[in-house]
C-alpha cells in the first residue's frame, strides 16, 4: 500500500469507525493477540490491559471467571477515540 506512514494511519482511522460498534475494540484485541501491545496501549490502555489479562488467563489455562472489566476510559465512543488519536498526527 503506497503512501507515508501518516497517510496510512489517517486512512485506518477513517476506516475503523465505519466497521461497526465493536470495530475499535476488536482492533485493540487484534493488536494484543499479535503482540503489538505497545500500539494498543497508546490507543486505549484500559482495554489493552483487559485483553492482556484475558490472554494471560487463556495461556495459563486458568478459569477464575471473567477478566477485569475495562475502566471508564474505554467508555469513550469510537469517534471520540479516533478524534483524539488524530491529534497525535
Amino acid at each position: 500500500m503506497p503512501g507515508t506512514r501518516q497517510t496510512k494511519v489517517g486512512r485506518l482511522l477513517q476506516i475503523i469507525p465505519t466497521r461497526g460498534a465493536n470495530a475499535f475494540r476488536e482492533f485493540i484485541e487484534a493488536l494484543v493477540i499479535t503482540q503489538q501491545e505497545h500500539i494498543a496501549e497508546m490507543l486505549d490502555p484500559a482495554l489493552t490491559r483487559h485483553f492482556k489479562q484475558q490472554e494471560d488467563m487463556e495461556v495459563d489455562a486458568v478459569d477464575d471467571g471473567p477478566g477485569v472489566a475495562p475502566s471508564r476510559e474505554s467508555d469513550k465512543s469510537v469517534d471520540e477515540k479516533v478524534s483524539e488519536i488524530r491529534t497525535w498526527y
